[in-house]
């Protein structure tokens, strides 16, 4: 009985052990949210940079072909160089993640957004905004930045989100 009693505790410690260090693991890994922070600092530093190779790697692999020159549009399309970066990322709630998606069976996919504000060094303010999937096992090739939007901001101090704004990507199902 003494045997029985005392492989009975062993078993519970080793199971007890085994749970506790498997919550330890999942607290140290990034939550989607700072995941998708990340990515939109890694957005906003490519761009800055000019750095193409570096915002192709944000996006999903479905999108990546094609995608060498997107600096090189955005640049087109604003007007003048990064001056100011607007969005302070230690603080404001410039992204949002694990809302929408979908799940089929034991597979998932949850979306993220952000957007960034920046000032030209001609004073015209931009905001980036990027959509896609922080996780995709349903459609791995579909997991990353699937649409970039660059909006200029009116005279009025007003955003027009409905014409005349870059977009790079597309919004994929």
């Amino acid at each position: 009985m003494k045997k029985v009693i005392t492989l009975f505790l062993i078993c519970i410690l080793i199971i007890f052990n085994t749970i506790s260090c498997g919550s330890d693991l999942n607290n140290k890994s990034e939550t989607i949210l700072e995941k998708t922070e990340k990515m939109a600092e890694n957005v906003y530093d490519a761009i800055k940079n000019h750095d193409s190779e570096q915002l192709k790697e944000q996006f999903c692999e479905r999108l990546q072909p094609g995608k060498e020159t997107a600096v090189d549009k955005i640049y087109e399309y604003i007007d003048g160089e990064i001056e100011t970066l607007e969005t302070d990322f230690e603080t404001e709630h410039f992204a949002r993640a694990g809302g929408g998606g979908k799940i089929r069976g034991d597979k998932l996919s949850k979306t993220f957004v952000f957007e960034i504000i920046i000032t030209t060094d001609k004073g015209i303010r931009y905001e980036i905004g990027g959509k896609g999937d922080i996780i995709n096992t349903i459609e791995p090739k579909d997991q990353g930045l699937q649409v970039l939007r660059v909006y200029k901001q009116n005279e009025d101090g007003t955003w027009n989100y409905s014409k005349g704004y870059l977009q790079i990507g597309s919004e994929l199902n």
